[in-house]
Parts: C-alpha cells; sequence; structure tokens
C-alpha cells in the first residue's frame, strides 16, 4: 500500500537545503577546482635569458613571427622563467592600439603561477620607434613589482622594445 505523502513549499524547501547541506558536506558534491600543470609536448625549449638584449632579440622575434613586424601595433607579453632563467613559457597579454596596451598585475601573476615561474620579464614594443617609456610604462612597472613581491615571484626586467633596439628598466636602474 503506497501512501501519498503532500508537502508544502516550505516543506520542500526546507527538504532540499537539508539535503544541498548533506550534498556540500560530502567533497563529491563540493564546487571543488582542481589545478594541474602540464606542459605541451611540443613545448621547444628556447633557453635561458640571459641579458636584456637576449630578452629583447626574443621578443623581437615572437613580435616578427605573430604579427609580422614590431610596429604594426603595441602588444604586451610576459615570459615566465624557473630559478636557473630557463624559459619555461610566454604568453601575449594584451594587443592593443598604435598607442597602448594593457598589462595586468592580476594576469601576469595568475599566468606565473599556474607555471610555476618564479621570476617574470614582462615586455611590450612601441611601434613609434620611441625606446623611452612614458609614464604609465613607469607606472606599471612599479605596480607589478609590488604586486609579484608578495607572491615571491620576481620582476627581472620590463623591456620596451623596437625596431632598431630596446630599452631596460633592469639596465637603467629603474626596477
Amino acid at each position: 500500500m503506497v501512501s501519498h505523502i503532500r508537502l508544502t513549499e516550505t516543506d520542500l524547501l526546507l527538504c532540499l537545503t537539508a539535503n544541498l547541506t548533506t550534498m556540500i558536506g560530502h567533497s563529491k558534491y563540493a564546487g571543488e577546482v582542481r589545478v594541474s600543470y602540464h606542459r605541451d609536448s611540443n613545448f621547444k625549449d628556447i633557453g635561458s635569458v640571459i641579458n636584456p638584449q637576449h630578452a629583447s632579440d626574443k621578443l623581437r622575434n615572437i613580435l616578427d613571427l605573430e604579427f609580422g613586424s614590431v610596429e604594426y601595433r603595441e602588444v604586451a607579453f610576459v615570459i615566465f622563467l624557473n630559478k636557473a632563467n630557463r624559459i619555461i613559457g610566454w604568453s601575449t597579454l594584451s594587443i592593443g592600439e598604435i598607442g597602448g596596451c594593457i598589462m595586468s598585475v592580476y594576469e601576469i601573476a595568475r599566468q606565473a603561477l599556474m607555471t610555476n615561474a618564479t621570476g617574470v620579464i614582462v615586455a611590450h614594443n612601441h611601434p613609434s620607434g620611441n625606446l623611452s617609456p612614458s609614464n604609465p610604462d613607469i607606472e606599471t612597472t612599479k605596480k607589478i613589482k609590488e604586486g609579484l613581491k608578495t607572491l615571491d615571484i620576481n620582476l627581472l626586467d620590463h623591456v620596451i622594445v623596437t625596431r632598431e633596439g630596446y630599452y631596460s628598466f633592469a639596465e637603467e636602474g629603474r626596477l
């Protein structure tokens, strides 16, 4: 014999809440986030960064390969390094216009943590060919350095690249 039970909306809500609380308490149902690190099997070891000139050469090559030219538009990059200054990866942070692009401290830190980097080099190009850092370049560098410092990740340099040369915040003592 089957008996029918009539539940009010309040009774039903209480039952669902009790079941949900039980389910959330059980790890199988919790919104668990899993983070894993997998190096792409096609990753080509591109060596170490020895000095700012070396970093600017690598960045110029990336700009030429990815965008066809250093002078096309402003692009911000980050290079991730391990303790031995070996490059473990690089990423395009943003693609801007001719006169600017955004470097997000959050995005740099997120990617550095995900790649297990202990050091980063941020870089961008100046399509105008002007090697002098702008006031926003200087302020952004300070912000990135402070943000990464709290995570024990070193900002090793901020390099501005043009077709003719580069400007290194580290070489100029502005880091």
